[in-house]
């Protein structure tokens, strides 16, 4: 993911097409390829690329604070518990570190 962010596996004017975002529906993008997920709909605070798995899984970056997630629960009954855990149990948790 890091190699992507950094265009080191494809040009940045590709990364630039993929990332033409389109409606899925409210707190998610899809582009080429890549999600964008609004995990506060209404704020910009939260807001991180890369694409989720059918078995839980997922590879997010997050621009806003400069971090990447991924990881997976390999169980196909955790596909929307895994961006649940991401929200309550990553990104809040390191809102709350970096701001104290």
């Amino acid at each position: 993911m890091k190699a992507l962010v950094n265009n080191q596996i494809i040009q940045k004017e590709t990364l630039d097409i993929m990332q033409q975002w389109n409606k899925m529906w409210i707190g998610m993008d899809y582009g080429y390829g890549l999600m964008r997920m609004h995990f506060l709909p209404f704020t910009r605070k939260y807001i991180g690329w890369g694409h989720l798995g059918a078995s839980g899984a997922s590879m997010l970056y997050f621009p806003n604070k400069d971090v990447y997630i991924m990881g997976s629960f390999n169980q196909t009954a955790y596909q929307s518990k895994s961006t649940n855990y991401i929200f309550f149990n990553i990104l809040r948790k390191l809102a709350k570190y970096a701001y104290s």
